[in-house]
């Protein structure tokens, strides 16, 4: 089973932006960004945007 950060892994790349991109897109950090995405939990207003930018 996928967990969110496999999941936003996979959009981000469908989408072809590397982890900088996604995380300025955000407004957040590159770190950040790699946490999520190695399984840590998105802070409420970091996965509402990366929902909004996956649309």
């Amino acid at each position: 089973m996928k967990n969110t950060g496999d999941v936003i892994r996979k959009r981000r790349e469908e989408l072809k932006l590397t982890q900088t991109q996604l995380a300025e897109a955000l407004g957040c950090s590159q770190p950040n960004i790699r946490k999520i995405e190695q399984g840590s939990t998105p802070d409420i207003r970091i996965a509402l945007k990366i929902e909004s930018v996956s649309e």
